[in-house]
């Protein structure tokens, strides 16, 4: 396995155990252009219902987990 690789399953990983914290599993976006997806689990693989969370690359839902945990202190 490339360094890549593990990278990319460490990441997944680490986003995966986020989402299942906070109530949220990740699944794969069919037919978008980022290709991933939080969704509730009474979502699931229903592609009809609106996405509730983030939607995105996975460094774009790692931030928005991550912001969910720790809220950016408001601007003054």
């Amino acid at each position: 396995m490339s360094e890549q690789e593990e990278t990319f399953r460490q990441k997944l990983a680490r986003i995966t155990e986020l989402a299942a914290q906070q109530g949220y599993q990740l699944k794969v976006k069919r037919y978008h252009p980022y290709g991933w997806k939080l969704v509730t689990p009474e979502q699931g693989a229903d592609e009809r219902l609106p996405d509730l969370a983030a939607y995105g690359t996975l460094e774009d839902i790692e931030r928005w987990l991550d912001e969910q945990l720790n809220p950016p202190e408001p601007f003054d």
